[in-house]
Parts: structure tokens; C-alpha cells; sequence
């Protein structure tokens, strides 16, 4: 039985921890919250929600290890019990236990402020006179306000508003006291509040304030000082918390004026995204680079970030310079953050993520704001002859022009390049229809003097103009243009006003360092260096300031955190434009020491860091920091001694850190004297370490060290240089390699080797890569810089004991003789890319991923090479022969020079090619190589140069090297190899070495004749594909012809339909042909007997007759048909022009094409149809006389005379059971029409699969299924149907046949139409009966579901484009527990259903996530979904694998997923925010719902708010907090208040969560409203009828009707009074 809470908030604001005992636990299911429960406690300090605040929040813990955090706190009216809400952290609690409850102190400060500055208003009304009636209060951070009930005019409220502020402000110029009075009477609070208590407030509830009243007393006098409320403080202190936006913080220091200037010390904390700050280059990587920025704050750039053009560059492979050559140490650039940093990690990996790219940190800039002085970042686009072309990322296409003359020394034109990034000033006002604005590459160069001038429209680097208002301790306050404000801290002014700041009374430049749109962070920067923006070298420190050198320093003052400021003077006494810090745990014994430093003293100091945009040096004094040996790398010398601390351990050797923001590298072969696999269990973090410095990377400044003991406590001579002084010395070097020749090579420090010859190593008993061997130096060549080494005498030269550390390693780790030797191989220095090497030619290339015809292997000193035929010098074989057959048959066994151009991928060899590299060779390794002379001389190091071709031209023409034939589907092809990285197929049809047929047919055909393995062709460029997987060209032999009438062309039977007959052909120049019965013979025979002559892929010569243009194909004839047209009498003529050549009465023969009720067509020659209507029976394909009664408009009218031979319907039924459908990949019906226009232009759409792929899934269908576990699974086909998993493209599907029908309708002109109007196109007849024929297989698929993989194959290859068959094909695998063969399927389905196909496709690939989810793991789902984004819209699939993750309650996925999907979509689908927004209020996320609100409103543009606004407010009535939702949706209305689907969408969320007399109180405001129209407040008054019919009564029914007509009334007699 729990007891009504005892509230503390009540006895004392400031109390915010007390002791309570738990009266019980539940679950929070009235409050829909998932995994949240209810614990009430006896008392408690945490005030709940209610009188427009929010509650507190907090936590509370146990002596054991469970703790509850509050999320949320409410009072339950009806037992008087405070319900605190959240979630646990280990163990709940117990009835009884007893616990410690703490609320947010600031938060309860922050609510405290908001919620007097309501009170304050209040005060200030009444005093003015004001007596309206109190509405409601809303005291939430995001937007207080308090609402009053009464009449003002519209005139007067602005006055209002002015009056208000002033007397708010005398009130708090005054600190008039906030008095709480607890004991107050329902009477005496009515008095107070004006007569009545405010009548939303229940009269049992006492609203607390946590710092104010809730209504304030009238005031008598104006001077009276003091107002009396409901409660009071037991601390008065308390009451005078001054409000947020109301009341200014007021101490010595500011004033109300300046309350809102930003004036924080900036942290890595306040990086958050969207900030622009400007940063200047520190240093330089491959890969990135990195900013200094305010502060000494490093933030990271990454090259993809730099700009879009850069991007496509990289894309491309095109690059031609480094990001040395495009930035420069010191240089300036705007940037904006786009990733926080990681809060977790090593520190100096912690850092922020920005982007340099203009269409990132110029996003929020619109072309109105380019005005004279602003700075901006800029790409170079294009460079001209007197400029160049920069893009500034803005979404209106703007572009920038830069003269030569406004570009400093180090970016002249001829310095520049596409794609690079400058920093950039606007000079010139720009219009807004201009288009290029002038910019200038010094922004220092003039001032940014915007009358209009807001934090919304500046940028990093902008230079301004500041005035000094007031000087505080640490800076002063500074006036800009058009009354904004900023804080000048001391730190950035420049050093001659540091020292005295009083002196600071003139106007002087500031450039802008941070800032942030929708936000009031403005840090400025008066440095001189720092406002030399073009400058690079003023950001840059001179020799004697640099990092670890030691420097006399001057005191000038403290700051208020006890940091020392110094300054310093140069060597000719003159002040420096360097001061110096020196913060306080830089000193020893800080609080005894610190009385030294008084203004003026001078000190030694060693410098330990620099802050460029400070232009700071840091500074310390510390005995340990004045004494340590390394500082920077500057300061290592190899062979030096020195402590490290083990920082982190990673495979490629141990991190250490050397002082402060110092780390070195201890490379894995130098962490001990023997290496061992187990290396690193020797080792862990915080471990001391002894060192010696190996070298230091000068390229990179890295400190490279070695910990091999007997090293690093070596009395022999340390060995750093080559000196003639070093022959006989004696010294400890590592092995590192092993010479060809049988010698090792030894290296000491600072980089230094030497040679140990054979016949000294012979002396050794064994050795190992790595292992330290003390030698004698015999010889040293100092200009050559070699060394030979020996071992010397037996008790002078010997192997390096192990260490009894290095002994414990497992007996595992001792290798063979045979051991040694393939590490030996692994250790050796691999061939390295683009340089030259002597190989020699072992033989063909035995490991796959090309033909042993077409490559050979090399053998490059310890590395295997590959050759491929590409990259020989073809000028020396003609076209024809076999090039690496005659290049091994020369050069076999011989040396020769090649260029290594690319190290070979493992997976562009097979499987078993890959396991006997391993075997034979001892690694996966290898290398591309190539002896093209113009490769061999080119001297630049670029992969797009040098390399494979990867780039091809459409009508091109290329070498291949053609290798074997290769079946897909009935299409059979030729294949060939382009080089390692694409391959090529050759359609038959388009083969240059084609001869007739020998064995005599009525219909000739032509064979191919067989080509050698590894043959030279040259062919033409047709196709390209670029896929991942299938990177191939399509290939023609021959050269393309425009058919004309009457010429020759070659073409492949690619399709035979049986009824009517029809022979499909693929034609040489990559168009399509079709031959029908009458171009065959000239003696007409049956088509049963004309069909037998014609097999699949059969090559025939054809002659091209006339073009179709219903079906964008050529009539052909065969060469025998042709002749006739020279004789004189022929009973079968050839007919090219209806009206001249067919005259009424003629006798002709042709064969029946079509049956329907217009009539019987008949096909009387190639092309030509003719129409008759009989009552005699026929078949498609008889043969039949007809007489020509009618020629009318190339319409020609039959009558019928006599059958000729019949086609019997047995024999039509049965052709076509067995009619089979192709890949459709070749036909019309899948093509739009302007592919269909292609098409007849010429050109060919085509897919084709690899010539393995067929072989390797026969290999996975044989093999072994394993047996898996069953995981739960519905195995049923309902599963993955259509309809559930992927249900798309239905409802066009049966659009297009209804328009279909409807055409026919049209064109047959219904019952009453002309028998010359009922001639249709034949084509149409045909789509018809293609679709009566589909419709019966998919009854047959509908009513008999298939029951085996066969059944399952004939309905796939009937309909392979549809992805309901294939999904239930995948699912048939499910039943039986087969979830491997079911991903085949899917797979498969990938590769045959074609690409244009987006929908089904799209399907596929979901059922396959979905599969992959239940069946796979992490790393599957993710590769396939990566496959499935580069293939389908992006977009749609992160939507599709978001349900799928919702559907199985993956919500830590999904939470990953949707952050992800807002950092790629968060411009393009608003409904990602939705998405998340829901997800997050769906699990009780309620505070990252709303700043994931408050962070939509910033990214996107203003005139989405109002979609987003509105949208989040729904999710708040529906799965968040209602007075929340309901809170957001008045202060939506108060902005928009003429937007009716506001008020629509308002009132639809009342009736269905709140009650009807809200929504009718919302209908009657609504009513009532000026700001309505007539049209749309009819739309109110139909959802208010609406609403009442299906909720209310006849009377309220009756009421609304009735103010309808009022309101009619009203109008009317408005229109009345105007005309009046």
C-alpha cells in the first residue's frame, strides 16, 4: 500500500539530493514507454511535470550496484504519489530499499530562471495596467511564453512590447526581491490573481516555480521594490536568480547589454556540426591534413572532403599531385564540422572531422549574401589565360572568377590545380542576376562593411570592423556593424594592447575565427599575423621558438584560472608579436611557486607547444619537462637513449609516448632480440620502456625506436653515419634481408646498412630476419655509401644471446630449415611499384585469372610477376597470330627489362591459382608488369598512366586476345581477353572469319571457324560494363554498315517463334532482323518445313528488305528469294510498293499471321498484310490462295479461294507447349521508347555474363547443402511472397493492359465502324496474344504451385524478369532448410533479371537482406547491402533494410542505420528525419527526439519547418508527450495561422488522443478566426460535420450547421457593405 509522496522541492529550492526509502515498482505502460518503469518513493526532491514546466530529472542509486535514471517525474492527481520514470542499470529495486535521489542541478537552475521570468512579465503587466486574464504558461527551454486572454489593437502592440522591456529592465536595474509565500487562502489567491484563479491550474495542485511565483501582485506604486507571490525561499539568495531571456546575469564584469554575447573559453566540446571555424594548415598526410584552429584545437581533413571536383578527380584516377602540392603549412581555410570528436579512444586520435569543401561550409549561404568583403571558400574549377574559374558550392550554380593579379606568389596559375581549394574574398557587391562574382585571394585586402550585417551571414576569415564598449578582466566587449556584438578575449588582441588593455580606445580590424548559423557563437581575433590571411609564413614560428628549445620569458599578468602570461623579447630587444603561456600545472608545487611570478620577474621556460591562431607559445617550468631529452623530433638523434610509455599495442608494432605530445613507433621486428609471434603478450599499456632512437622519418617527422635489449644496452660503437674512422669497429646491426647471392644485409641506426658476404654467413649455425649479430666494418665506401661487414674473430663477432624475457616465447615459434627459407621470401623487399627491374621469363602464367595463352610468369629477384600479351610491344605481331606463343618461343628462359606497374590483386586469381601461388612461391603476392616502350620511358608515378587501360570509348577500336568460345543462355559467344582486368565478347555475328556452311540446305548457313588460344584481333568497341564483378567490353570483329535496301548483311538466329512463324536474327552492325515465311523460299512450302531449316545461333547471309517501324526491325530475305526479283514470271512475287505492284483481281499465296473478329490477316510477302473475312475454318501458318479485291490506302482487302496447306491445331498446340521464352534481353517489350529509338538508331542494349559464371553455379549446385540449424524461421512460402516482402509494380502492370484495351476499342471503332477502319496493326495483334498466352502459365502458376526446382525452372525461364517467381523460388529453398541454396537463387535472379527492371530488381534485393538478417551474419548483411546500395537507389534500399531491422526489433542496429541515413539523405528525403524522430519517441528517446528537431530546423531550409514542425508534433501526440504535441502544434498556429492542414491535422490528433470537446473548442477558434478565407474555412466547417456525424449528436450536429450559415451570412453581408 504506498502512501502519498512527501514533496522537499516545497521546504527548499536549492535542496537537490535526499535519502528516501522505495514504496513500490511497476512497469510504465500507462505512459507508453517500453522497458521504463514507476518507482515512488516516501519523499523526494524532484518536482514533476505539470503548469506548463518541465519535470525534473536525475537519478538514484543503492549501496549495491543498481542505479535509476529519471527521465521523467509526474503527480498522480488521485493518489497524491510522485511517479518517477526510467530506466534501471543492473538489478531493480525492492520495495523497502533505501536510496539516495539526486536531481540535474543546472537544469533545475535553468527551469528555476525560465519560470520567474513568466512571473516577471506578469509583474510588469499588472503594473502597466494591464488586467487581461491568464492564460496558460509554457516554461520549457525550447520556447517559453505566456499567454493572456484580452483585446489590444493591433497598432499598439509594439508599444506594448516596448513598454513591457522597459519596465522588465527597470525591475531588474533595481534587483527588486522575488518573495515565495506558501501560506496563502483560495481567497487570497484569487485577490492576487485579479478576482479568480487562473482556471487550467487544478485547485489541488500547488505549481512550485523553482525560483519565481506563478502569478505576481499587483503593485500599488512604481517605486515600490517588492511583490508578494504565492511561495517563499527559504534562501532569499535563491529568489534572485536572474531568468534566462528575461533578467541578465549582473555582476562587475557585464551588464544586460552584452548578456547574450558569446563569451564562453572555447573547448573540442563546442565542435559540434554545423560550426564554421578557420583554420590554418599544421601539417600535411597522404591522405589528410590537419588544422589548427582556435584555442590550438586540431580538427582533421580528410581528402574526401576537400571538394566535389577533387572527388572526381579521385574517382577518375586522373590525380597528378599530392595534397602538398595544393596546401601549404600556415595556409587559411574556412572549414565546418561534420563529425564530432570521439569521446573515447587515445587522445591525440580524438580530434574533430571537418570538410573544406565549398558546398559544405558555404551550404547556408544564398547568392544575395555575396556582398563586398566576405570570405569564402572556393574550388579551382578551370584555369584561363588571364584567371581562373572557381566553384563557391552555392545551390544557384554561382560561379567565381580570380584574376592573376589578385593571386599571391604561391598561387599563381601556373601553381594551381583542378580541384584545389583557396580561401577566397568577394570584391564587389554581387546583383542578384549576376552570375560570376570577382574574388581576390587576399581577404585581408579590404573590410566586410554590411549595413545588415547578422551572425547568419558571416564566415570564417571575414574581416570586420570592431569599435571597444567595455573592457573586463579577460577581454573586452567590441561593436560591430548594425548593433552586433562580440567578446574580444585578451589572448587575441594583438601583443601591444595584451600587456595594457586600457590602451586599447580606436576602432581596429577583428577576423571572424568561429561561427555558427542559428546561434550566438561569434569569436573573433585582432592578431595582426592572424588577420594577414594570405600570409602563410605569419602563422609560422622562427628557429628560436621552436618546440623544445628554451627561451627567457617576462611576466605580465595572471589570467582568473591562475595561468601565467609572459611575453617575450626578440634577440635585438624589440617586444615579439609572440607572448607566451604557462598554465598552472606547468609548475611546480604550484601554490608555494606561484608567488614568483609576479609582473615583471623574468624566468627560463622551455617551450612545449605553439598555437598558431594565438600565435601562443606553451610553456613550463617543471624540472622534469626543463631536463627531458626530446621534445619533437628535431630533437632525436639516432642511437640516443631514451624512457618511453607503452600508449597503445597494434600489429604493426608498439605506440609510445616520449613526453608531451611526443610519440614514437617501435616497429614489430625491433620489439625484441628473437621475433615471435606472440610478441605482443610481453607488453602492456602504461609499461616503461628502454629505447633507442633507430631514425626519424624527415618526411613525416616520426620517431622510429628500437627495444631490442641488446641494443639498446649495446657498449659496442653506435653506428649513425659512413665514415672512413669506422673500419675495425665493432657494432650490433639487425638482419633484414638476404641477398640473391646468399649475403645478408644489415642495418644499424639512423638508416646506415651494410653487407655480410656468403662466405661469412656460412660461418653461421642459423639466422633469422630480424635478428641483432654483432660485426666488424671492413670497408666502408663514404661517396657510395656501402659498408662490408664480416663476423671478425670467433670471440669478437657471434649472435646476440636471447634475453630471459625472449626465452619463455613457445617452441612453436622455432622454425625449419625450410622455414627460414619462405620467411626469408616474406621478408625479402617486395618489387616495388614503377620502378624497372631485370626479370626472367619463367613460362606461361599458371595461376589463373587470365588464360596461360594470353600471360607469362617472371621471376623479379624473390617477387613472382605477371605479364600479360597487353602489355607487349604489338607493333612487332600482326593481327592473327599468337603473341605470347611467339614471344616465349624467343625470349624463354632469357632476362628482360620491365616496369612493374600494379601489385596484383589475389582475388583477380581463382581460388586454386591463389592456393598453389602459396604453395610454390610461399605468398599471395605478385606483380603486374609490362614492357610498352612508351610505358617503360614514362617517368611520372601515376596509376592511371602506367597501369591496365580501364578507360574505353564507344566505337573505339582495341586489341584482344581471343581464347575460347562460351555459352549464355541460346546466345553463344566468343571470348576473349582485353588485360587482366576486363575481358571481352565477340557475338558470332560480328566475327571476321566466317565461310558458307558445306553441307548443301535449301538455306545455306555459315559457320565460324575456330580461333587459337591467345589469337591477336582488333576489334570495335560496342558495350561496356563495369560492374564489380564483370568487368567486360563487347566486342565487334567486323565494321558496322547503315543497311540500305538490297545489301548483304550477316546475322545469328537468336530467337525462332513457332506461331506465326518467325525467325529472329542478330544482325553484324548490332540491330535486330526478322525473316518470315514468304522472304524464305521463293517455292512456298510449309512452315513446319521452313521452320526446320533454322536452328539457334546459326549464322546465315541475309539480305535487308524493308525497315518496321512499329517494331524497330528489318525485313530481311533470304539471298535465294532475292534472285527472283530478276525473273519475269514469278508465282510469289516480292513486294515493295502496295499501290503500284498490287492491282485488284491479282492471285496471290500467303500465309495466315492472325486470327481475331476483325478478321484473318494474311502475309502475302515480306512485310505486307492483307485482310479477309470468311467463314471458312483456319490456322495460323496455313497456306492459302487469295484474290486482291481492294487496294485502298495501302490497306489491301483478300478474298479467299483455296487452302494450299494447312497447319493443323494439334501441331500449333503442340509448338507451343514447348514455345520457350528467352532472357527477354533482346526484345521490345521491356525497353521505353527511347531505347526502342536507340535500338533503331543502331545501337544495342545488351547484358552477357561472365563466361565462368554458368560453370561455377553448376559447381554450387552440386555441392554438398550443409545442415543448418533451424533459427525459428517461418519456412513458408507467406514469408517472402510478393505481397509482403516486395509488392511493387502491380497496379502499372494492369494500367498499361487496360490502356492496351482500350486502344484496341478506339482502333476497331465498336459495332458500327467500316470495315477499312477495322484494320489494325498487326503488332498490336500480336502484344495481345502474347499477353492471353502469359495470362494462361500465370493461372497454371496460380493455381498449381510448383513443387520442384524443375518446375520452378521452366517458370523463371518463361518470365525471368519477375521477381514474385524468384522470391518464391528463394523461399521454396527456405522449407527445406537450405538457406545457401537459397542465396544461389538470389543470386542468380541478380544476374538474369534485367537491369532496366529497377522495381524487380529492387525486390530482389530485399527479400535478400531480409533472408540474411535471419540467416547470416553481420559481416554477410553488410557486404550484401553495400551491393545492393551501388545497384539500386541508395536511398530506397536504407529504407527497405530500416523495416526490416524494425521488423525484427534490431534497434541497435536500426539507431545506426537511420544516424547513418541522416548523414548521406538528410537534404534529399525529409522523411529520414520522420523516420528517426519516430523510432526515438517509439523507444522512449524523448530528449534525442527533440534535439534531433531542433537539429532538422538547422540543417534544413526554412520553407521545410513548417513540414517538419508539424510532423514531429504528430509523433508527439502519438507515441510521445500530448501536452508536448499539443504545446507545438499553438505555437505552429500562431505562426501559420492560415495554413487549414495545419488546423485539419491539429484537430484529427485531438479527437483521437484527447477528448471532442477539445476539438470543438479548436472548430470554434478556428471558425472564428479573420486569418481564414471563405474557401478554406469551408473546408473547416465539412471536417467539423464530419467529426459530428460520426461522433456527436443531432444537437451538436444541428450547431454546426447553424454556424455555417452564419458565417455565410456574415460574408454576404460583407459583400453587401462593400458595394454599398
Amino acid at each position: 500500500m504506498t502512501t502519498p509522496t512527501t514533496p522537499l522541492y516545497y521546504e527548499s529550492s536549492s535542496r537537490i539530493e535526499c535519502q528516501s526509502t522505495v514504496q513500490s515498482v511497476e512497469e510504465a505502460s500507462e505512459y507508453k514507454k517500453p522497458n521504463y518503469y514507476i518507482v515512488i518513493l516516501d519523499q523526494t526532491v524532484c518536482y514533476p511535470q505539470g503548469g506548463g514546466q518541465p519535470s525534473d530529472t536525475g537519478g538514484m542509486i543503492t549501496n549495491g550496484d543498481s542505479s535509476f535514471h529519471i527521465s521523467d517525474v509526474r503527480m498522480d492527481r488521485n493518489t497524491n504519489c510522485i511517479h518517477h520514470i526510467g530506466q534501471f542499470s543492473g538489478q531493480s529495486f525492492s520495495a523497502g530499499d533505501l536510496v539516495t535521489v539526486k536531481i540535474d542541478e543546472n537544469q533545475r537552475l535553468l527551469y528555476s530562471r525560465i519560470h520567474s521570468a513568466g512571473h516577471l512579465i506578469d509583474a510588469c503587466l499588472n503594473v502597466l495596467g494591464y488586467n487581461w486574464k491568464a492564460g496558460k504558461g509554457y516554461h520549457f527551454p525550447d520556447g517559453p511564453f505566456v499567454e493572456y486572454v484580452g483585446e489590444v489593437e493591433n497598432s499598439e502592440v509594439e508599444s506594448i512590447k516596448t513598454k513591457l522591456e522597459e519596465k522588465a529592465k527597470e525591475f531588474i536595474t533595481e534587483d527588486v526581491p522575488v518573495i515565495i509565500d506558501l501560506d496563502v487562502s483560495q481567497e487570497k489567491a484569487k485577490e492576487m490573481c485579479g478576482g479568480e484563479l487562473d482556471p487550467i491550474m487544478p485547485d489541488v495542485e500547488i505549481d512550485f516555480p523553482r525560483g519565481g511565483a506563478p502569478v505576481s501582485a499587483p503593485f500599488k506604486k512604481s517605486t515600490e521594490k517588492s511583490f508578494s507571490n504565492k511561495r517563499k525561499f527559504a534562501n532569499e539568495n535563491e529568489s534572485k536568480l536572474p531568468t534566462k531571456k528575461a533578467v541578465a546575469t549582473k555582476n562587475d564584469d557585464e551588464d544586460s547589454v552584452y548578456a547574450k554575447v558569446f563569451r564562453r573559453v572555447f573547448t573540442v566540446d563546442l565542435f559540434t556540426e554545423d560550426l564554421r571555424g578557420l583554420g590554418c594548415i599544421k601539417e600535411i598526410h597522404d591522405t589528410n591534413v590537419l588544422l589548427e584552429s582556435v584555442e590550438g584545437i586540431q580538427v582533421t581533413v580528410n581528402c574526401n572532403q576537400i571538394s566535389r571536383k577533387f572527388n572526381e578527380i579521385l574517382a577518375k584516377k586522373e590525380i597528378s599531385f599530392t595534397l602538398e602540392d595544393i596546401f601549404k603549412i600556415g595556409q587559411f581555410f574556412a572549414f565546418k564540422v561534420i563529425k564530432e570528436a570521439a569521446k573515447e579512444g587515445p587522445r591525440h586520435l580524438r580530434k574533430p572531422e571537418v570538410s573544406i569543401d565549398p558546398s559544405a561550409v558555404n551550404s547556408h549561404l544564398l547568392s544575395a549574401s555575396l556582398k563586398n568583403g566576405l570570405v569564402i571558400n572556393g574550388t579551382v574549377m578551370s584555369i584561363e589565360e588571364k584567371g581562373a574559374v572557381i566553384d563557391l558550392g552555392l545551390p544557384s550554380k554561382i560561379n567565381g572568377f580570380v584574376s592573376n593579379d589578385d593571386l599571391p606568389s604561391y598561387l599563381t596559375l601556373n601553381k594551381l590545380h583542378i580541384g584545389q581549394v583557396i580561401l577566397f574574398r568577394v570584391k564587389g557587391d554581387s546583383g542578384e542576376s549576376a552570375r560570376v562574382i570577382r574574388l581576390s585571394a587576399y581577404p585581408e585586402m579590404d573590410t566586410f562593411e554590411d549595413e545588415k550585417l547578422n551572425l547568419n551571414n558571416l564566415m570564417p576569415g571575414t574581416i570586420l570592423h570592431a569599435s571597444p564598449e567595455k573592457v573586463v578582466g579577460d577581454g573586452v566587449f567590441v561593436g560591430l556593424k548594425n548593433d552586433l556584438k562580440a567578446f574580444l578575449w585578451k589572448i587575441h588582441l594583438p601583443p601591444r594592447l595584451r600587456l595594457d588593455i586600457s590602451r586599447f580606445a580606436k576602432s581596429l580590424r577583428v577576423t571572424v575565427l568561429c561561427c555558427m548559423p542559428n546561434s550566438n557563437i561569434l569569436v573573433v581575433s585582432a592578431h595582426p599575423d592572424i588577420v594577414s590571411l594570405s600570409k602563410p609564413e605569419k602563422r609560422l614560428v622562427a628557429q628560436p621558438y621552436k618546440i623544445g628549445e628554451k627561451v627567457a620569458c617576462t611576466v605580465y599578468g595572471l589570467d582568473k584560472q591562475g595561468n601565467v602570461l609572459f611575453t617575450i623579447e626578440e634577440a635585438d630587444g624589440k617586444p615579439s608579436l609572440l607572448t607566451a603561456k604557462m598554465f598552472r600545472v606547468m609548475i611546480d608545487d604550484y601554490e608555494k611557486n606561484i608567488k614568483k611570478f609576479t609582473p615583471g620577474s623574468e624566468h627560463n621556460c622551455r617551450i612545449i607547444a605553439y598555437h598558431s591562431i594565438e600565435r601562443l607559445l606553451i610553456v613550463s617550468t617543471k624540472k622534469e619537462v626543463l631536463k627531458q631529452k626530446i621534445l619533437s623530433s628535431e630533437h632525436a638523434k639516432p642511437g640516443q637513449k631514451v624512457t618511453a610509455t607503452i600508449v597503445e599495442i597494434k600489429p604493426a608494432g608498439l605506440l609510445v609516448e616520449l613526453g608531451e605530445d611526443l610519440r614514437g613507433l617501435v616497429p614489430k621486428m625491433h620489439v625484441l632480440d628473437r621475433e615471435t609471434s606472440v610478441w605482443a603478450k610481453h607488453f602492456k599499456r602504461g609499461q616503461k620502456l628502454q629505447c633507442r632512437v633507430l631514425f626519424v622519418n624527415q618526411e613525416t617527422n616520426k620517431i622510429i625506436l628500437t627495444a631490442k635489449t641488446s641494443m639498446v644496452n649495446s657498449t659496442e660503437k653506435i653506428i649513425t653515419e659512413y665514415s672512413d674512422s669506422l673500419v675495425g669497429a665493432i657494432a650490433i646491426g639487425v638482419v633484414v634481408k638476404q641477398h640473391d647471392d646468399g649475403g645478408l644485409v644489415i642495418t644499424f641506426f639512423n638508416r646506415v646498412g651494410g653487407f655480410l658476404r656468403e662466405a661469412e654467413v656460412k660461418k653461421l649455425t642459423s639466422f633469422e630476419i630480424g635478428m641483432p649479430l654483432k660485426v666488424r666494418i671492413e670497408a666502408v665506401d663514404v661517396e657510395r655509401e656501402r659498408m662490408v661487414l664480416s663476423l671478425g674473430d670467433e670471440n669478437e663477432s657471434k649472435f646476440i644471446p636471447q634475453t630471459s624475457q625472449e626465452k619463455n616465447k613457445s617452441t612453436d615459434d622455432k622454425k625449419s630449415k625450410k622455414e627460414i627459407k619462405t620467411t626469408l621470401l616474406k621478408k625479402s623487399k617486395p618489387a616495388k611499384i614503377f620502378q624497372i627491374y631485370t626479370a626472367t621469363i619463367v613460362g606461361k602464367w599458371p595461376y589463373g585469372g587470365c588464360s596461360p595463352d594470353t600471360a607469362v610468369e617472371l621471376n623479379l629477384k624473390g617477387s613472382v610477376g605477371r605479364l600479360h600479351a597487353s602489355e607487349l610491344d604489338l607493333s612487332h605481331y600482326e593481327e592473327g597470330s599468337v603473341p605470347i606463343r611467339e614471344f616465349l618461343k624467343k625470349y624463354s628462359g632469357k632476362s628482360i627489362n620491365v616496369k612493374v606497374i600494379q601489385v596484383g590483386n589475389h582475388k583477380m586469381i581463382s581460388k586454386p591459382g591463389k592456393n598453389k601461388l602459396m604453395e610454390e612461391k610461399g605468398t599471395h603476392r605478385f606483380v603486374e608488369c609490362t614492357m610498352n616502350p612508351e610505358k617503360l620511358k614514362e617517368t611520372r608515378k601515376k596509376q592511371s598512366i602506367v597501369g591496365y587501360q580501364e578507360k574505353f570509348v564507344h566505337g573505339s577500336n582495341l586489341p584482344v586476345f581471343l581464347t575460347k568460345f562460351s555459352g549464355r543462355g541460346n546466345a553463344k559467344l566468343v571470348s576473349g581477353e582485353i588485360n587482366p582486368l576486363f575481358y571481352a565478347l565477340v557475338p558470332r555475328e560480328r566475327l571476321n572469319k566466317i565461310i558458307p556452311n558445306p553441307i548443301e540446305k535449301p538455306i545455306q548457313s555459315m559457320i565460324d571457324l575456330d580461333f587459337e588460344e591467345g589469337e591477336l584481333a582488333i576489334g570495335r568497341v560496342i558495350g561496356i560494363n563495369k560492374a564489380v564483378k564483370t568487368r567486360y567490353l563487347q566486342l565487334s570483329l567486323v565494321q558496322a554498315e547503315s543497311p540500305e535496301f538490297g545489301t548483304k548483311i550477316l546475322g545469328r538466329v537468336d530467337t525462332i517463334q513457332e506461331s506465326p512463324l518467325k525467325i529472329g536474327f542478330g544482325l553484324a552492325n548490332g540491330q535486330k532482323g526478322v525473316l518470315t515465311p514468304t522472304g524464305i523460299l521463293n517455292d512456298f512450302k510449309s512452315a513446319d518445313e521452313l521452320q526446320s531449316y533454322f536452328g539457334y545461333n546459326q549464322l546465315f547471309n541475309l539480305i535487308v528488305w524493308s525497315y518496321d517501324e512499329s517494331s524497330s526491325e528489318w525485313n530481311l530475305i533470304t539471298q535465294e528469294r532475292f534472285k527472283s526479283l530478276s525473273k519475269k514470271s514469278n508465282p510469289n512475287p516480292l513486294i515493295r510498293s502496295i499501290s503500284e505492284e498490287i492491282k485488284s483481281g491479282l492471285s496471290l499465296r500467303g500465309y495466315v499471321r492472325s486470327i481475331s473478329e476483325v478478321g484473318i490477316f494474311v502475309e502475302i510477302s515480306p512485310g505486307v498484310l492483307g485482310r479477309l473475312k470468311s467463314e471458312e475454318t483456319f490456322v495460323i501458318n496455313d497456306l492459302i490462295l487469295v484474290d486482291v479485291i481492294n487496294v485502298s490506302e495501302d490497306k489491301i482487302k483478300l478474298l479467299y479461294k483455296e487452302h494450299i496447306c494447312r497447319a493443323t491445331e494439334d501441331s500449333v498446340v503442340k509448338r507451343r507447349s514447348k514455345r520457350q521464352r528467352t532472357l527477354s534481353l533482346e526484345s521490345n517489350s521491356s525497353l521505353t521508347t527511347a531505347e526502342k529509338k536507340s535500338r533503331a538508331a543502331g545501337y544495342t542494349i545488351a547484358i552477357v555474363q561472365s563466361p565462368t559464371k554458368a560453370k561455377k553455379e553448376n559447381e554450387k549446385s552440386l555441392e554438398r547443402k550443409p545442415e543448418i540449424h533451424d533459427p525459428g524461421f517461418d519456412w513458408s512460402l507467406k514469408g517472402f511472397s510478393m505481397e509482403e516482402m516486395a509488392a511493387v509494380g502491380r497496379e502499372d502492370k494492369e494500367k498499361d493492359e487496360d490502356e492496351r484495351k482500350n486502344m484496341l476499342k478506339r482502333e476497331d471503332g465498336g459495332e458500327n465502324t467500316t470495315e477499312s477502319a477495322k484494320f489494325i496493326n498487326l503488332e498490336d495483334l500480336l502484344v495481345e496474344k502474347e499477353k492471353l498466352i502469359f495470362g494462361r502459365e500465370q493461372e497454371i502458376h496460380d493455381t498449381d504451385s510448383p513443387q520442384s526446382e524443375t518446375d520452378f525452372d521452366r517458370l523463371v525461364t518463361g518470365n525471368p524478369n519477375s521477381s514474385n517467381l524468384w522470391i518464391k523460388y528463394m523461399a521454396f529453398f527456405l522449407q527445406k532448410n537450405d538457406p545457401d541454396k537459397a542465396r544461389f537463387i538470389a543470386e542468380r535472379a541478380l544476374d538474369v533479371i534485367h537491369f532496366r527492371e529497377e522495381a524487380e530488381r529492387q525486390n530482389i534485393w530485399t527479400a535478400y537482406l531480409n533472408l540474411d538478417v535471419i540467416t547470416g551474419t553481420p559481416e554477410s548483411l553488410k557486404e550484401i547491402f553495400e551491393r545492393a546500395t551501388k545497384n539500386c537507389d541508395s536511398l530506397k534500399m536504407h529504407k527497405q533494410l530500416a523495416k526490416i531491422y524494425a521488423n525484427k526489433k534490431m534497434n541497435e542496429e536500426l539507431d545506426e542505420l537511420y544516424q547513418t541515413m541522416l548523414k548521406k539523405f538528410r537534404h534529399e528525403d525529409l522523411e529520414v528525419w520522420f523516420m528517426y524522430g519516430q523510432f526515438l519517441l517509439e523507444n522512449g528517446h524523448t530528449t534525442k527526439a527533440r534535439d534531433l528537431l531542433q537539429r532538422a530546423l538547422q540543417s534544413l531550409p526554412k520553407t521545410q519547418h513548417l513540414a517538419v514542425l508539424s510532423r514531429f508534433a504528430s509523433m508527439e501526440y502519438k507515441f510521445g508527450d500530448i501536452e508536448r504535441g499539443k504545446t507545438m502544434f499553438e505555437k505552429i498556429l500562431e505562426t501559420y495561422p492560415k495554413k487549414i492542414h495545419i488546423w485539419t491535422l491539429y484537430i484529427d490528433m485531438i479527437v483521437k488522443f484527447e477528448n471532442l470537446d477539445e476539438a470543438r473548442r479548436i472548430f470554434e477558434r478556428a471558425a472564428s478566426s479573420s486569418n481564414l478565407g471563405g474557401h478554406k474555412m469551408r473546408n473547416i466547417f465539412k471536417k467539423w460535420l464530419e467529426i459530428e456525424e460520426k461522433f456527436g449528436d443531432e444537437d451538436s450536429l444541428k450547431m454546426v450547421k447553424q454556424r455555417a450559415v452564419q458565417y455565410i451570412d456574415s460574408l454576404k453581408e460583407e459583400e453587401d457593405s462593400d458595394k454599398e
